[in-house]
C-alpha cells in the first residue's frame, strides 16, 4: 500500500492568524506550507496570482514543476478544473461529501476532483522533498473532503480567535499586491455577516475531529502569547521534532528566512525577514458599541466554550 500523505490542515474561521502561523510552519525542514490551497485553481493558476516567493504563480518554477507533473505534463484544462472545484468544495456539498445521499453527478465529479488533488498533493511533496504539507484553507468543505481521501492522513488544527476581533478584521481596508504591481482590495465582512461566518466554521471545524487521524485546537491569544509553546504542541501533534524551534522563534517574533510558496493569505505572507510576533488587540478600543454587542450576542456560544470574556478588557 502507498504510504498516505502527511497534511495539517488549518481549520477555523478567516482573520485568525493562520498566514503567520503556518509561514512559520513551513520554516521546518519536514514542513511545507503552501498557503490556501483551495484557492490554487481560481487565484493561482487561472488568476496568476503571486505565489510567496512574490513570482506571478505560473512563472514560479516550483509551481511550474508541481503543475506538470499533477497534468502529466499535458496542457490544463482549467475551466474543467474550475467547474469541478465549484461543484464539489462548497459548504452546501458537505453532506454529500460526507456520503450523505450522494447524487451519481456528484459522486463522478467529486471522485474526479479527489484523483485530482491526490496527484497534485504528491507532486507537491515530490517537487519540494518535504514530507508534511501545510494547507491553510480553514474552509470547512475542503477540510471535509482531505478527510475523505483514503490516500491523506489528516491532522486538524483547529484555530480560534475572539470574534469581535476577527469581525474588526474583516472592517479593514487590506490590499493584496497583484503580480501586474497593482492593488486589490480585499474582501469585507459586515459584522452580523463576519459573527455568523464565525460560528459556522468554527462549529464545522470541530466536527473535522471525526474524519480526521488527530485534532487540536488552538487559540489564536496563546499563539501570541506563547508562541514556542505553541509550535511544540503542534509539532508533537505531527510527530515531529522540536529542536529546530529556537534557530528562527523568539518570545517576541519570528525570523523567517526560507522562502515559502504560498497560494493566497494574508498580504504579509510576502514579507520576509525579521518579524514581531504582537497581539493585535486594537479591536478592543476601536469596534464600535453597537458592533460589539451585537457581535458578542450572536457568538455567545462560542465565546463561552473557548474561554473568552464577554467585555472589553481594561488593558486592550
Amino acid at each position: 500500500m502507498t504510504e498516505r500523505i502527511k497534511v495539517l490542515y488549518i481549520a477555523g474561521s478567516g482573520r485568525t492568524g493562520s498566514t503567520i502561523l503556518e509561514r512559520i510552519l513551513g520554516q521546518f525542514e519536514q514542513i511545507g506550507s503552501y498557503g490556501e490551497l483551495r484557492f490554487i485553481w481560481d487565484r493561482g493558476y487561472a488568476g496568476n496570482w503571486p505565489c510567496g516567493c512574490t513570482k506571478p504563480f505560473r512563472e514560479c518554477d516550483f509551481w511550474q514543476a508541481v503543475m506538470a507533473q499533477t497534468f502529466d505534463h499535458q496542457p490544463i484544462d482549467i475551466d474543467a478544473v474550475l467547474h469541478l472545484n465549484q461543484h464539489v468544495d462548497r459548504t452546501r456539498y458537505v453532506p454529500q461529501i460526507l456520503g450523505i445521499r450522494r447524487t451519481q453527478q456528484f459522486k463522478q465529479d467529486f471522485e474526479a476532483y479527489t484523483a485530482l488533488l491526490q496527484k497534485l498533493y504528491a507532486a507537491i511533496i515530490d517537487v519540494s522533498g518535504k514530507p508534511i504539507i501545510v494547507d491553510a484553507s480553514k474552509f470547512d468543505s475542503s477540510g471535509f473532503i482531505l478527510g475523505q481521501m483514503p490516500g491523506i492522513e489528516l491532522h486538524v488544527l483547529h484555530l480560534v480567535r475572539d470574534s469581535r476581533a476577527v469581525a474588526f478584521s474583516w472592517q479593514r481596508r487590506k490590499m493584496h499586491r497583484m503580480s501586474d504591481g497593482r492593488e486589490r482590495p480585499q474582501v469585507r465582512r459586515t459584522p452580523v455577516r463576519a459573527a455568523l461566518e464565525w460560528l459556522k466554521l468554527n462549529a464545522l471545524a470541530e466536527v473535522m475531529r471525526w474524519h480526521s487521524t488527530s485534532y487540536q485546537r488552538l487559540r489564536y491569544e496563546d499563539f501570541i502569547q506563547n508562541p514556542s509553546a505553541s509550535i511544540a504542541h503542534i509539532l508533537q501533534q505531527i510527530d515531529q521534532p522540536t529542536d529546530e524551534l529556537t534557530r528562527f522563534l523568539s518570545p517576541t517574533g519570528v525570523t523567517l528566512q526560507q522562502q515559502t510558496h504560498t497560494v493566497a493569505g494574508n498580504p504579509n505572507r510576502l514579507d520576509y525577514g525579521e518579524i514581531p510576533l504582537r497581539l493585535d488587540d486594537e479591536w478592543q478600543r476601536k469596534l464600535p458599541p453597537r458592533a460589539f454587542a451585537l457581535v458578542t450576542l450572536l457568538t455567545l456560544p462560542g465565546l463561552l466554550r473557548y474561554g473568552y470574556p464577554l467585555g472589553r478588557q481594561p488593558n486592550g
